[in-house]
């Protein structure tokens, strides 16, 4: 079993690989924007753009709360 301290490095790293996916993701989608005419898809695009902000608003918030959590003193660290 890990120890915390694993625990919180690999939900770090992990957090790090996605949310770095994640901007990836909303780069493109801004370099699409501006070759899109129609408004409706536009609007849509913008949406996806905003949940993809707030994902990685997510992801940071649940890695920051990972490191403030109190310790289990049960579980040893490795």
């Amino acid at each position: 079993m890990c120890g915390s301290r694993d625990a919180q490095r690999i939900a770090q790293d992990l957090a790090d690989q996605i949310t770095r996916r994640l901007f990836g993701i909303g780069l493109e989608l801004n370099g699409a924007l501006a070759r899109i005419q129609d408004p409706w898809t536009t609007q849509r695009v913008r949406a996806a753009l905003t949940g993809l902000d707030d994902v990685i608003d997510d992801l940071r918030r649940v890695v920051f709360d990972l490191h403030t959590a109190p310790q289990d003193p049960d579980v040893p660290d490795r």
